[in-house]
């Protein structure tokens, strides 16, 4: 079997992305994510911890992270982990983090462009994603009863 190298974390960027170009003319971002992980010990006592989470995206996906986060953004990003070494003062230290492949932009509080907070300020067109696109994460999708067909007022059989 061959290993696999997934990442997929939640969290909020904790300032806003680092831009800059790679040696070959590539976009490149740097930018940390804020990710909880709260749980509860076995005596019942809540434990409220925080990673922060080095994540570095190039191309394409930079330019969607540029472009449209900022500082306390909410995203979902996918990619692959990595752990690197670093040598100070004789010392040798390594640290993780995620190249980043694929983002999911939500809406809500914080780090939006400043244009989302009135939208009739910005034009709705399909190719530039905004709030009404990625935003409404925790409300279901509605599809028109047309769409649905036999399936409204029916439950769904599943073939497995």
């Amino acid at each position: 079997m061959r290993d696999t190298n997934i990442v997929v974390m939640a969290g909020r960027l904790t300032k806003d992305p680092e831009v800059s170009q790679t040696q070959n003319g590539f976009k490149s971002v740097k930018f940390t994510l804020a990710n909880s992980d709260d749980f509860k010990k076995k005596d019942g006592e809540e434990v409220k911890r925080t990673n922060f989470v080095i994540c570095e995206a190039y191309g394409g996906t930079a330019d969607i992270i540029d472009k449209y986060t900022r500082k306390g953004k909410q995203v979902v990003v996918s990619g692959k982990m990595y752990v690197r070494e670093s040598e100070k003062e004789g010392k040798r230290s390594w640290f993780t983090g995620i190249t980043v492949e694929n983002v999911q932009l939500f809406g809500g509080k914080g780090g939006s462009d400043p244009s989302d907070q009135n939208p009739s300020s910005k034009k709705q067109t399909e190719a530039t994603p905004s709030r009404d696109n990625f935003g409404n994460d925790l409300e279901p999708l509605e599809f028109p009863e047309e769409l649905m067909g036999d399936m409204v007022g029916n439950d769904v059989q599943i073939p497995f």
